[in-house]
C-alpha cells in the first residue's frame, strides 16, 4: 500500500463521523467532532506537501476543503461556546447529499489507488537536501546512494522529469540504478525558478496546471510563455554543481530525461560532451519524431518492450521509446497516478511492469557505457 493511498484513507476516515453526526444520537453531543473537517484539511495538506498534488490526491484534497467550508458556521459557533448539536431538514439533506458525494470519492480513490511500492532486491540509501540558492530560488535536491560507496568510480545518473511532473517521477528506476552501484540526483526548484507564470513558481503548481489542462486536451497552453528549454538547462546546471560539490570533478556523469526535458538534456550533452558521458531521453512514438529531427547524428529509437540492440551502446544518445499509450514523458504516472493515466488514454501499470522495464534498460545501457568508458581511472 502506498503512502498516498494511506494518505487518502486517514484523511476520508477523519470525515466519516461528520458525515455520521446527525444521524447518530451519541455522536451529535460530541461538539469536538466539529473540528474534524479543519484536521481532515490540514493532513491532506501535509500529505500534498509529503506527495505532491497529484489528479489521484485532487478529489479527496477538493472533498476535504467542501467539507471544511460547509461546516465553518458550525465551527465557528463551537469557538463561541454556542450549542452544535441542531440539525434541521436542511442539515440532514446536505449530509445526505455530501455522504453520496463521499461515497463517489472513496470509490475513486480505491479504484484508481497508486500501485504499492516495490522495493529492489538490493539496498540503496535515499536523503533529501533543501537548499537556499539565492535571489529568491530554493531547491530540494534527492540523492539516491548505493549501499556501498567506492569512492574511485563514482557513476552519476542525473534525472531531468519533465516540467509538470514530481520531481521523483521515476522512483523505481531511480532504485534499481543507486542499488547496482549508481548514485542518482534529482531536483525540484521553486521560487524565481526562471518561470514567467506565478503558477509556475511552485512545483505543485506546475503540477496540477499540467495535469487538468493534459486532460482537458489542452496540453500546449501549459507552459505557453515559458522558455523551458533555457529554464531546464539551468535546473541541469544546478544539478551539476550539486554534484561536484559532493563528489568532486573526476565522476562519470549520464543524463537521464523525459518529457519537457529531452530538448534541454540534448542540448547540454551537445554542448558538454566532455562533461556528460551518455544522456537517455525516454520520449512516445509520436514525440520521438519531433525530436530525432533536432538531432545531427542518425537516431534509431529502442523499444522499451524489446531488447537493447548492439548499436544502441555505440552511441552516446539513447531514445527509449514505447506507444503513446504509455504516456512516456510522465513519469511512471502509470502506477503512481492512476487517475490521469486512464483520463489521458493510458493504462494502470500494475506491478510497475513498465517502470522497471524502463529502469533496467537504463541500467543495462549506462552499465555498458560505463564499463567502455576510456577515461575512467
Amino acid at each position: 500500500m502506498s503512502d498516498l493511498f494511506v494518505g487518502e484513507i486517514l484523511v476520508l476516515i477523519l470525515l466519516i463521523p461528520v458525515l455520521a453526526r446527525p444521524f447518530v444520537p451519541k455522536l451529535r453531543y460530541m461538539e469536538g467532532l466539529t473540528l474534524l473537517p479543519v484536521t481532515a484539511v490540514v493532513v491532506a495538506v501535509f500529505v500534498v506537501l509529503a506527495e505532491g498534488l497529484s489528479l489521484t490526491l485532487f478529489p479527496v484534497l477538493a472533498f476535504a476543503v467542501l467539507m471544511f467550508l460547509v461546516t465553518l458556521p458550525r465551527m465557528v459557533q463551537y469557538t463561541r461556546g454556542l450549542p452544535t448539536d441542531f440539525f434541521g431538514p436542511g442539515a440532514i439533506l446536505g449530509c445526505v447529499l455530501l455522504s453520496i458525494v463521499y461515497t463517489g470519492v472513496v470509490c475513486v480513490s480505491i479504484l484508481y489507488m497508486p500501485e504499492p511500492y516495490s522495493e529492489t532486491e538490493k539496498m540503496f540509501k535515499k536523503e533529501s537536501e533543501f537548499r537556499y540558492e539565492g535571489n529568491g530560488l530554493f531547491a530540494t535536491y534527492s540523492l539516491w546512494s548505493p549501499p556501498e560507496a567506492d569512492q574511485w568510480n563514482r557513476n552519476i545518473v542525473l534525472f531531468l522529469h519533465d516540467a509538470s511532473t514530481a520531481p521523483e517521477s521515476r522512483p523505481i528506476a531511480a532504485s534499481l540504478l543507486s542499488s547496482e552501484g549508481f548514485y542518482v540526483v534529482e531536483a525540484s526548484f521553486t521560487g524565481n525558478c526562471g518561470y514567467t507564470s506565478i503558477l509556475h513558481k511552485t512545483m505543485n503548481g506546475r503540477r496540477i496546471a499540467g495535469s487538468l489542462l493534459r486532460v482537458f486536451g489542452q496540453s500546449e497552453l501549459v507552459f505557453r510563455n515559458e522558455n523551458l528549454e533555457a529554464i531546464q538547462i539551468m535546473e541541469l546546471n544546478r544539478m551539476l554543481s550539486f554534484c561536484t560539490e559532493k563528489f568532486g570533478s573526476t565522476s562519470s556523469i549520464y543524463i537521464c530525461a523525459e518529457g519537457s526535458a529531452n530538448k534541454a538534456a540534448l542540448q547540454a550533452y551537445s554542448s558538454n560532451p566532455g562533461v556528460f558521458k551518455g544522456v537517455v531521453c525516454i520520449a512516445g512514438s509520436t514525440e520521438f519524431e519531433t525530436l530525432s529531427a533536432k538531432v545531427p547524428d542518425p537516431c534509431v529509437p529502442t523499444s522499451v518492450l524489446g531488447s537493447l540492440p548492439p548499436e544502441a551502446y555505440a552511441s552516446g544518445r539513447l531514445f527509449l521509446t514505447a506507444p503513446d499509450s504509455h504516456l512516456f514523458g510522465l513519469g511512471e504516472i502509470g502506477s503512481t497516478d492512476v487517475l490521469q493515466a486512464i483520463l489521458l488514454g493510458g493504462f494502470r501499470d500494475e506491478g510497475h511492469r513498465t517502470a522497471e522495464l524502463v529502469g533496467r534498460k537504463i541500467l543495462t545501457w549506462i552499465q555498458k557505457r560505463s564499463e567502455n568508458d576510456s577515461s575512467r581511472p
